[in-house]
């Protein structure tokens, strides 16, 4: 009738993960750029986005991943 909620705590974890690396690759991608004057806005911005979520998601997923630890104990 419903998902359990370790599952939706695992999915939700795999989500999150699959966000920071989507956000790795633009990093990745983009900063070889960073000499280039015409796309120096573009990165810059996408660098304060990566640098603004990055926290919040780590301790995102520092609490799924502890409540999914309890939730096996």
């Amino acid at each position: 009738d419903s998902t359990d909620f370790l599952d939706r705590l695992v999915n939700d974890i795999f989500h999150e993960i699959s966000i920071l690396k989507e956000e790795q690759y633009n990093v990745l991608t983009y900063s070889p750029r960073a000499d280039d004057v015409d796309t120096r806005g573009e990165l810059d911005a996408i660098l304060d986005e990566v640098h603004e979520m990055f926290p919040t998601k780590v301790h995102r997923m520092k609490h799924l991943f502890e409540s999914a630890r309890q939730r096996l104990a």
